[in-house]
């Protein structure tokens, strides 16, 4: 099943747009602050917020670094 999982900071503009983005398209996503959950964001290869991740399983199927709209609408178009 896919998904979409978002590594963000509570004080991260970018990270408040994204959220905002994927909430005003109805579509869902998970919500990770990475220093809450290092070991998560280690696994998942985190370097900065946010960090917009769409999974299928184990496998990752598409990333996006910082908010760009475009790549967040061709995310959204593969669930």
């Amino acid at each position: 099943m896919k998904k979409i999982v978002k590594f963000e900071k509570e004080d991260c503009n970018p990270c408040v747009m994204v959220s905002q983005f994927l909430e005003n398209k109805n579509i869902a996503f998970e919500a990770i602050n990475p220093f809450n959950s290092p070991e998560l964001a280690m696994r998942h290869r985190v370097r900065s917020v946010p960090t917009t991740i769409l999974i299928d399983g184990n496998e990752e199927l598409a990333r996006i670094v910082g908010y760009d709209p475009e790549k967040l609408n061709a995310m959204a178009a593969q669930l």
